[in-house]
């Protein structure tokens, strides 16, 4: 059966016989996405669908394209990722298997972390009208929300065929976009919905006949590194990021005696 809504040869299985197209069991009635992993409500027309949508099957959870214009014959599979643990920066995290048509290898190299300033607050402790010194045990905290940034248009190339891997990287960019992201949600543990909240208890000593101010200088931890992907060109394309890994204070003490 034709279609005449320019869906994939993948889909056209599904949308004919009811069948997956990979593990061919059916019925099926799939899962449905946009390029950035937002769930289309269920029964929207296809009309209606981006044309980058992606369509899983709610049996061996694989995924392929919708529509032909994202690139036909394009499968993924959900696969885990194989991490080298350290705490240290340079951790890789590398994909051991393809991720999209055309793509050999993905990794993840962290590189640099930087601060970025958050904003300061203060807490002041009066004991300067007694003679014996004082212990202040207190808690500060700070909500902060995970997030990250893939600059895509700086993405760096070498190797390989000139002007070939640039064509199937542009060919292949919504479909490495998902790759990336997906990579960068599982290794960091992201969840863009939630908020998480950092506490450390202060335990501080005032002398006598002294009033001391304390100020907390917050700061928002970012890691930065590079998404490595090798296509089938021998072309290297190296896409800069940076996610929030959380917060953290530096301390500071006034005495106003």
């Amino acid at each position: 059966m034709t279609n005449s809504f320019g869906l994939s040869k993948e889909h056209e299985q599904v949308y004919s016989l009811m069948r997956c197209p990979l593990c061919k069991q059916y019925p099926i009635v799939p899962k449905y996405f946009k390029i950035d992993e937002t769930p289309i409500p269920p029964k929207t027309p296809y009309p209606e669908m981006e044309r980058s949508a992606i369509a899983e099957c709610p049996k061996c959870k694989q995924r392929w394209a919708v529509f032909s214009e994202s690139q036909p014959g394009m499968v993924r599979q959900k696969t885990k990722i194989m991490t080298v643990q350290s705490n240290k920066p340079g951790k890789v995290t590398e994909k051991k298997q393809p991720t999209v048509s055309g793509i050999s290898s993905l990794t993840i190299l962290e590189t640099e972390r930087v601060e970025e300033f958050l904003g300061s607050e203060q807490r002041l402790v009066d004991n300067s009208n007694s003679a014996t010194k004082l212990t202040r045990k207190f808690t500060i905290s700070k909500e902060w929300s995970q997030s990250y940034m893939i600059e895509y248009e700086k993405t760096t190339t070498r190797g390989g065929e000139s002007g070939l891997g640039l064509q199937l990287f542009n060919l292949n960019l919504g479909n490495l976009k998902l790759t990336a992201q997906n990579n960068l949600k599982e290794k960091y543990s992201i969840s863009e919905s939630s908020k998480q909240t950092y506490g450390e208890e202060i335990v501080i000593e005032i002398p006598p006949y002294t009033k001391l101010r304390i100020f907390f200088q917050w700061k928002r931890l970012w890691q930065h590194g590079l998404i490595k992907f090798k296509d089938r060109s021998g072309t290297e394309f190296e896409v800069p990021f940076r996610v929030v890994i959380g917060v953290t204070f530096d301390q500071m003490q006034v005495d106003e005696k």
